[in-house]
C-alpha cells in the first residue's frame, strides 16, 4: 500500500512540475501594432497580410471594425494631444492629463471619446491576443511603447516611472 502511494505522490509531484512554454511571437505582434497604429494616426494603408498569416482570422473583421472607430474617433482627439490636455499612458491607453486646456463646453465630450478610444484599445489587444489571454498585458506593453514612438513631437506620454514627458 505504501509502495503504491509513494508512486502516485511522485508521479503527480512529475506532473505538477511539468511546464508547456508557449512561443509568443513578439516580433509579430510589434509588426502588427507598427502597421495598425500607422494605418490609425496616419493615411498609410493596412498591411493586414500579417494579422491574417499570424492571428485568428474570424477576429479580423472585429479588428478592422475597431481599428476604423480609432481612426475616426483619432481625427477628434489629435487637437487635444497637441494642446497637451490629453496623454499617452505608459500602458497603452490615454489619459486626460489636463482639464483645464479644455473648453468648458467640451470637457464632458473629451472625457466620452476617452473613455470609449480606452475601450476600443482594450478590445483591439483582447481581439489580437486569438486564444492566449495571457499575452494580452504584453502584446498591450508592445502596443503602448509604440504609440509612444509614433507620436508627434509635443504630444506628452508617461514614461515607466509614470512621470510625464514631452516628446
Amino acid at each position: 500500500m505504501f509502495i503504491k502511494f509513494s508512486l502516485f505522490s511522485f508521479c503527480l509531484f512529475l506532473s505538477a512540475c511539468v511546464t508547456i512554454n508557449i512561443y509568443f511571437p513578439a516580433a509579430e505582434v510589434e509588426k502588427v501594432a507598427d502597421d495598425m497604429i500607422d494605418n490609425v494616426w496616419t493615411d498609410k494603408k493596412s498591411v493586414n497580410k500579417l494579422i491574417n498569416e499570424v492571428w485568428d482570422k474570424t477576429k479580423l473583421p472585429a479588428i478592422k471594425k475597431i481599428k476604423n472607430r480609432l481612426k475616426t474617433r483619432h481625427k477628434k482627439l489629435e487637437a487635444y494631444y497637441k494642446m497637451g490636455a490629453i496623454g499617452l499612458t505608459n500602458n497603452g491607453l490615454i489619459i486626460l492629463r489636463d482639464r483645464k486646456l479644455i473648453a468648458l463646453k467640451n470637457r464632458r465630450q473629451v472625457d466620452k471619446w476617452i473613455e470609449v478610444e480606452n475601450q476600443d484599445r482594450l478590445k483591439l489587444y483582447i481581439a489580437i491576443t486569438k486564444k492566449h489571454s495571457e499575452w494580452q498585458q504584453k502584446i498591450q506593453i508592445i502596443f503602448a511603447k509604440l504609440w509612444i514612438e509614433k507620436a508627434k513631437n509635443g504630444w506628452w506620454y508617461q514614461d515607466e516611472k509614470e512621470n510625464w514627458q514631452r516628446k
